[in-house]
């Protein structure tokens, strides 16, 4: 499976929980398409992103969460 299939599946299954519109936006998470919120995150670069995703941030858990997912996986 190509990369983008294999990050696509790992949001679906996994990221969506939190950052998909549901219970994640009252934790503070932030939600796919608030530009917004993701602006602010994106303008420190993609780097620190992979970081708090692999090592956990906040109330993000490692790997948020996805105990099969590689670090690959999240990049």
């Amino acid at each position: 499976m190509e990369h983008h299939a294999v990050g696509k599946a790992v949001f679906e299954q996994q990221c969506s929980i939190c950052h998909g519109a549901g219970a994640g936006q009252k934790m503070g998470a932030p939600v796919i398409g608030d530009t917004a919120n993701w602006t602010e995150r994106l303008q420190k670069g993609y780097e620190p992103l992979y970081q708090h995703t692999i090592n956990g941030y906040n109330q993000m858990p490692v790997m948020g969460n996805c105990l099969t997912c590689k670090p690959e996986d999240i990049k």
